[in-house]
């Protein structure tokens, strides 16, 4: 797998040191020479200087379906952008963060659905932390081969959970909506704009994606 990041942000450059040291190939995009200079005394990565917004800029890399592209800069708009470029290309996954959640609406209906909101997911953990709830079974299930899967639901696909049909074993457990949250069954109602937790296998991940994915437009 090759990692492509966009941007030098302090996520960027823990998580590209985490892939570089799990052997993975990792590229980063950066506009800022002085900031390339910089890392490249740090990180044994390949560098590339421009705008990772551009098409030419991410064309250049000849990205396969095997390819992570991660826009994880500072700045909301440019990591949007960014994974809609990324879209018309052959990445195998786009991930993409934002720090305003108001945005996260937008990226759902323009078909990101992998989008990381750093800020508010550390405070969810750091108050169930407080309330005395252990995330340990958690990562022991992602270590067995389990994953969790936060989806932003479309206007196209409210109605019955089941109605999803869900490629393998995923499952709807958990749907958050007006900021409450509630445990499941597979006959519920969703509606649009609803946060779903969806449990799902690893293998299975990448046609969950697909599955939920916004329909291209021919």
């Amino acid at each position: 797998m090759r990692a492509i990041f966009v941007g030098t942000s302090p996520v960027t450059v823990m998580t590209a040191r985490q892939l570089l040291g799990a052997g993975h190939d990792v590229v980063i995009i950066e506009e800022d020479d002085r900031r390339i200079e910089a890392l490249g005394e740090e990180l044994d990565c390949g560098f590339v200087h421009g705008d990772g917004s551009r098409p030419a800029v991410l064309e250049e890399l000849s990205p396969g379906g095997d390819d992570v592209l991660f826009c994880l800069s500072n700045d909301d708009q440019n990591n949007i952008i960014a994974s809609l470029v990324g879209q018309t290309m052959n990445f195998g996954r786009i991930i993409t963060r934002i720090e305003d959640p108001d945005y996260q609406v937008i990226c759902a209906k323009l078909g990101l659905n992998d989008v990381i909101v750093p800020d508010r997911d550390v405070a969810e953990r750091l108050a169930e932390t407080v309330e005395g709830h252990d995330a340990t079974q958690l990562s022991v299930a992602v270590e067995g081969g389990i994953r969790f899967f936060h989806f932003l639901v479309p206007p196209r696909l409210a109605g019955r959970i089941d109605a999803l049909d869900l490629p393998g074993e995923s499952r709807v457990i958990v749907v958050t909506r007006d900021g409450e949250s509630r445990i499941v069954g597979q006959d519920a109602e969703i509606r649009a704009d609803d946060r779903l937790l969806i449990v799902t296998y690893k293998r299975d991940m990448q046609s969950l994606q697909q599955h939920l994915a916004e329909p291209s437009v021919p």
